[in-house]
């Protein structure tokens, strides 16, 4: 039941955005009580958030660590930003959550929206590290301002393809990213 609930809010979400998120919108998708199983929209939110950053950031990293550790040092990064885009045109509305800034989140919820974007901050500087350090180049490359770098560009053009009233085709930015990726290999 808490999966359909959270199916139901996710799909509102990734349609109409976190304000449009209410139970009674779940419990008329549904047909189920939603306030049996999350006393509160906050509760509802929070569930939902915990839930598509878990799944979402567990794909991200398989796929982006299977990608540096595979490639050669001048395709980890293509790699790994085109499967972050692919990663983001398969599921939308997962990533459109994810990748929320919290600017129309509730007060309640931007405290844990922050916490998992610092997560996920902290988990891709990792990779920047060992990307960096398996291609044996540029060592003078802090991994921390690298892989904000990337993530903030990254999550720019992922927002243009998670977009709800946006079509945007992906094509162009796995584009940008490569031709972004070759000029920093060198």
């Amino acid at each position: 039941m808490s999966d359909q609930l959270l199916d139901a809010a996710l799909t509102i979400v990734g349609s109409d955005g976190l304000s449009t998120l209410s139970l009674t919108s779940v419990e008329q998708q549904t047909g189920i009580d939603a306030t049996e199983m999350y006393p509160s929209r906050a509760e509802l939110l929070a569930a939902l958030l915990a839930r598509e950053h878990e799944r979402g950031l567990a794909e991200l990293l398989a796929t982006v660590s299977t990608v540096l550790l595979a490639a050669g040092p001048n395709t980890d990064f293509i790699g790994a930003g085109k499967s972050f885009v692919a990663l983001v045109a398969a599921n939308p509305a997962r990533w459109r959550l994810i990748l929320d800034s919290g600017t129309d989140a509730p007060d309640d919820l931007r405290e844990q929206i922050v916490g998992a974007r610092s997560r996920l901050l902290e988990q891709t500087t990792s990779m920047v590290a060992l990307g960096l350090m398996l291609k044996g180049t540029q060592s003078d490359l802090d991994p921390g301002t690298v892989a904000s770098f990337l993530l903030g560009t990254a999550e720019f053009g992922c927002r243009l393809v998670a977009a709800v009233s946006t079509q945007f085709d992906p094509k162009p930015l796995t584009q940008l990213i490569t031709t972004f990726a070759e000029q920093f290999a060198n």
